[in-house]
């Protein structure tokens, strides 16, 4: 009876497939509850905007890396059940994040410094101090946090079937192996990684 396990790297395409949709479920897990927090956080009477902001720039930045064609095999995910509605709020959520989070200076961002200035009894002016204000897009409204949840759960559903696809073929490549085979193969676990600074990713 087997007692423990040890998790081995499989190198295989599938495996990197593989890979590649766990991070994507990771992602979209994360958007689904920043859309959450979001809706809850327009519900308080307090003024949170950066908070609002914050949690509004992270569930678009996840939602984004999805369908990031840098992220390789990541846009071979085909979202299914989705309305031409559903399409044009994905096409929304990708121009907003590529106005209002990766490049903040745009037509819907505006901002200046100022001067604030009275008249003396004289009629002479007198200079105040110096101020900044603009026009600022402070995040996510709750209808559009709703969409957004929808959509990353819609997305989530295509990526679960094909995490369970991709999990069938590796389980046939592995019942081929021997058990020699399995024990070449590397260690894996988050333990045995480590961060190379010149190329900036764990190896």
């Amino acid at each position: 009876m087997t007692s423990s396990f040890s998790p081995r790297k499989l190198t295989s395409k599938e495996a990197k497939h593989y890979a590649d949709a766990f991070l994507l479920m990771r992602d979209l897990k994360h958007v689904i509850q920043c859309c959450e927090a979001i809706i809850e956080v327009l519900k308080s009477p307090v003024d949170k905007f950066y908070v609002l902001q914050a949690l509004s720039d992270s569930a678009v930045i996840g939602y984004r890396r999805c369908f990031n064609s840098s992220n390789g095999v990541r846009v071979s995910l085909r979202i299914r059940g989705w309305t031409d509605a559903d399409r044009l709020s994905h096409e929304f959520f990708l121009d907003y994040g590529n106005r209002h989070v990766a490049h903040s200076i745009n037509d819907f961002e505006q901002s200046y410094a100022y001067v604030y200035v009275s008249e003396n009894s004289d009629g002479s002016l007198a200079r105040g101090s110096i101020g900044g204000g603009g026009l600022f897009r402070g995040g996510l409204s709750s209808v559009e946090a709703d969409q957004l949840k929808e959509l990353a759960k819609k997305a989530q559903e295509s990526a679960d079937a094909w995490i369970k696809r991709l999990s069938l073929k590796l389980k046939e490549q592995i019942s081929k192996m021997s058990d020699e085979q399995l024990l070449a193969l590397e260690m894996g676990g988050a333990y045995n990684h480590r961060f190379d600074v010149k190329s900036r990713r764990m190896i």
